[in-house]
């Protein structure tokens, strides 16, 4: 009787989709905690803003042209949108930490999602302020090599287990 010891071990990830992997993990718990504190936002009463927002546009002059109630909104709705983005990107970690390929699809409509909230959501920005293209673009590049790191990875560790 002869045992196939290959077919009895699990599968294993090759050492850059852990790097990959890892480093989604910290990303993306850094972006869950930062989109809490967005969220935050929501819950400041307006009476108190206002009374609060000279001494902010004396801080940041740049602030003088937003309605300050308007920004907060605005703020905490992003803040509550990447929330979710990051979580369904953290879905997807999670199933490609598993060696699930579905979980780079998720990854990759969650990411393309979260880089475009900002041109959806109203922050009061006076006329000529809006949101840069260029930083989207940016993101949407960086993005994009991740996805195509984890496919070629992913693909290449799967491939390496069957054989």
């Amino acid at each position: 009787m002869t045992t196939n010891f290959n077919a009895l071990q699990s599968p294993r990830r090759n050492d850059f989709l852990n790097v990959l992997c890892i480093l989604s993990f910290v990303a993306i718990g850094l972006m869950l905690i930062f989109s809490f504190f967005m969220m935050l936002c929501l819950a400041i009463d307006v009476n108190k803003l206002n009374d609060v927002w000279d001494q902010a546009v004396q801080a940041n002059p740049m602030l003088e042209n937003f309605n300050p109630s308007t920004l907060m909104h605005g703020v905490g709705i992003m803040g509550a949108l990447t929330l979710i983005a990051n979580l369904f990107s953290l879905m997807g970690v999670i199933m490609m930490w598993k060696l699930q390929f579905k979980g780079l699809i998720i990854y990759a409509i969650a990411e393309i999602f979260a880089n475009f909230i900002s041109l959806f959501i109203d922050l009061g920005m006076p006329q000529g302020q809006q949101t840069s293209i260029g930083g989207i673009i940016f993101w949407i590049l960086i993005d994009g090599l991740f996805v195509l790191a984890y496919y070629h990875n992913l693909k290449k560790s799967l491939t390496q287990n069957t054989n």
